[in-house]
């Protein structure tokens, strides 16, 4: 009901650069979606949202050897099918599916399809500035007020202002600019967009 697969990228150390492999996942499903008529937005890092519920996540496993990223695995799955989302009860965010968002079923090959293809297209660009673009034009909650949770670090507060070039996200905060690799955003208190 569910669609999870997962690729493998090698090449060139320099180009395959750890901080926007996530964003690389994140655009071949936000792409996928759009083949099937649905405007996606990420959720930084990895989640990718239809109308403010996750849809779809990425994880990304590297391989190092020494301080050389030799390859990187990046999984992607998407909630296809209604009954690929998880009970209500189960989860910390609300979840929906292409299904429930287009109100027919769809053929999981060609949502595959469709990410594997975007993912060939945006691979050879993961280190230019268009890459980067496409990535933040997407990012969810851009330019508004969010708190970042982190293990082990209070939380920080803040707007979110976009992505650095290595794919953290930029928040204006109390101290100033922030860049932060690693976090899970919320939404302010009180704030009714998600769910």
């Amino acid at each position: 009901m569910a669609l999870a697969f997962s690729v493998i990228l090698r090449g060139d150390p320099s180009q395959l650069l750890p901080g926007r492999l996530v964003g690389l996942g994140a655009m071949a499903a936000s792409s996928a979606f759009a083949t099937v008529g649905l405007e996606a937005a990420i959720k930084w890092p990895n989640d990718v949202l239809l109308s403010g519920r996750k849809a779809a996540g990425v994880l990304v496993e590297a391989h190092w050897s020494g301080s050389q990223l030799e390859a990187a695995v990046v999984g992607i799955g998407i909630n296809v099918l209604r009954g690929s989302v998880p009970p209500a009860a189960t989860i910390r965010f609300p979840a929906t599916s292409l299904e429930q968002a287009l109100g027919h079923s769809l053929n999981r090959l060609e949502v595959l399809h469709a990410a594997i293809q975007a993912l060939i297209l945006w691979r050879p660009k993961l280190s230019s500035e268009e890459f980067l673009r496409a990535w933040e034009g997407l990012l969810a909650f851009r330019g508004d007020p969010i708190t970042l949770t982190r293990e082990g670090h209070s939380p920080l507060t803040g707007q979110l202002l976009g992505l650095d070039d290595d794919g953290s996200l930029k928040i204006l905060g109390s101290q100033g600019v922030q860049s932060v690799l690693m976090g899970e955003i919320r939404l302010q208190p009180g704030d009714d967009r998600i769910g």
